[in-house]
């Protein structure tokens, strides 16, 4: 068993890097590897807590390979993933030079609040 390496990550979605093969007579490209990292940065959980950045443990030999696709180094090039080699302790510091603003992250009262616009009522608001 290889050494491990560890993604940072702080997408709101977890993400399935793939490679592909191109077979003969095959119209569309059969998956080869996926190489998934977790995602769920400022989403909550089943247990309403609120991750800040979420870690995700996987061999050098698949981050040799991770770092070659295209999607990978698109997130890369925009600060939402970057490898570590050791297992941080905190999610949390792990991601802070990271890009935190993820368009497909849920909306909360502060994005309403940073436009200058009104929050909608939601749960104890809203009279019944």
């Amino acid at each position: 068993m290889g050494k491990k390496v560890y993604i940072a990550c702080t997408l709101a979605s977890p993400q399935a890097y793939s490679t592909f093969l191109n077979v003969d007579n095959a119209k569309v490209p059969t998956v080869e590897k996926v190489i998934n990292i977790n995602g769920g940065h400022n989403v909550a959980n089943k247990n309403l807590i609120t991750p800040h950045g979420v870690i995700t443990e996987i061999s050098e030999e698949d981050y040799a390979i991770l770092k070659e696709i295209k999607g990978y180094q698109v997130h890369e090039k925009n600060g939402f993933v970057k490898m570590l080699k050791q297992n941080p302790r905190s999610s949390e510091k792990a991601v802070s030079d990271l890009n935190q603003d993820d368009p497909s992250r849920p909306v909360t009262p502060g994005d309403y609040e940073a436009e200058g616009k009104e929050a909608p009522k939601t749960g104890e608001d809203v009279a019944v």
